[in-house]
């Protein structure tokens, strides 16, 4: 549909209108939120985070852990935590020295202490309740 179609469309149904509206609503608060909270957080917390949200769209539960059935380079990684690669490389490091995350042999991640890796998303790696 070309976009003089579409806002003719939406002049001839007024209630789509009004739903897309609330739509875009929503998503502009979800997007402020998110953006507020990812300025508290750590790039560790923010990645943690990530791969959680991770594990939950793509994630296949093996003996080691959950594994993400998509491969994630660290410069997307970095992109999707709104760090630098270098940061997201140290970020996953810090994760796998906890033992809350592993690589397997395919080179996708593994996530192996799911409940340790929500704690750090929530407290960071600096919380005494993380490390037990």
């Amino acid at each position: 549909m070309s976009p003089e179609g579409f806002l003719s469309y939406l002049q001839q149904q007024p209630r789509v209108s009004v739903a897309l509206l609330l739509v875009m609503i929503r998503r502009l608060r979800q997007a402020d939120t998110h953006r507020l909270r990812y300025r508290a957080q750590t790039v560790v917390q923010r990645v943690a985070e990530r791969l959680l949200h991770l594990a939950d769209q793509c994630g296949v539960q093996t003996r080691e852990g959950i594994r993400l059935e998509m491969r994630l380079t660290y410069p997307e990684l970095a992109a999707a935590v709104a760090a630098s690669r270098e940061s997201a490389v140290k970020a996953v490091a810090s994760l796998r020295s906890a033992g809350a995350l592993a690589t397997g042999r395919d080179r996708r991640f593994v996530i192996t202490e799911p409940d340790l890796l929500r704690r750090i998303a929530s407290h960071g790696l600096t919380d005494p309740s993380v490390s037990g």
